[in-house]
């Protein structure tokens, strides 16, 4: 998949240097640099982090970066499930009223659901016998992937949304949900952060090119 390639290209690169397993513990960010503290009890020094650490971002919080908050009235519904109509590597995102149902491929004749609603409905969903929720995801998808099998876990969670202002301040540049968290409607988040990465990327490749700063004010401005 594509973090296997992801993983296998930054294997390749030499430039890069991969520390397996080892959680960032704190950040001390200094005029110059900032200083990493890793779990392991490794320390790194950085002139610019891209903080890819998710939405409770420890870097971000580090960075006295502010967020914004807020919730829908929806939530989403998780499983896998196996079906007898092969899905020929198709995800496919149907829209309704109260929200989108999609379904992702996964190896073999079995995709993973996110199926939102309002959240009385999940929660209902959610407590069906396995036979009941299988029909009535059945006729959601209305043959899409033919009879449906097994049903996996079913997990719900609500709907929010935040954004960070600035997106790059005292040498930290927010990267994918350290910086905004929308619903997973349309692989939009994904394609946020790939976008992120690139453009913090270009703008840190620009100012070394230039005998500059990477994490300077003037850069991380520029990213924001």
């Amino acid at each position: 998949g594509l973090v296997d390639v992801l993983w296998t290209a930054a294997a390749h690169e030499p430039r890069i240097t991969h520390y397996s397993g080892a959680l960032l513990s704190a950040l001390d960010i200094g005029d110059e640099a900032a200083a990493l503290t890793l779990a392991d009890g490794r320390t790194l020094s950085a002139r610019l982090v891209a903080a890819a650490d998710g939405r409770k971002s420890l870097c971000r919080a580090a960075a006295g970066i502010e967020t914004r908050t807020w919730a829908y009235d929806q939530s989403a519904l998780a499983c896998t499930f196996s079906h007898s109509r092969p899905h020929h590597g198709v995800s496919t995102e149907l829209h309704r009223i109260a929200g989108p149902l999609t379904t992702v491929p996964m190896p073999g004749r079995a995709s993973s659901l996110v199926w939102v609603e309002r959240p009385g409905e999940v929660e209902r969903l959610k407590a069906l016998p396995e036979n009941d929720f299988r029909a009535e995801l059945e006729r959601r998808l209305q043959g899409l992937l033919g009879s449906l099998g097994s049903i996996g876990p079913r997990a719900a969670f609500p709907l929010s949304g935040l954004t960070a202002e600035p997106f790059g301040q005292r040498r930290v540049a927010l990267v994918g949900e350290a910086g905004h968290v929308i619903p997973p409607i349309g692989a939009q988040g994904l394609n946020l952060g790939l976008r992120d990465a690139a453009t913090i990327a270009e703008l840190a490749e620009s100012a070394v090119a230039q005998a500059g700063d990477p994490g300077a004010a003037a850069v991380l401005e520029a990213y924001s």
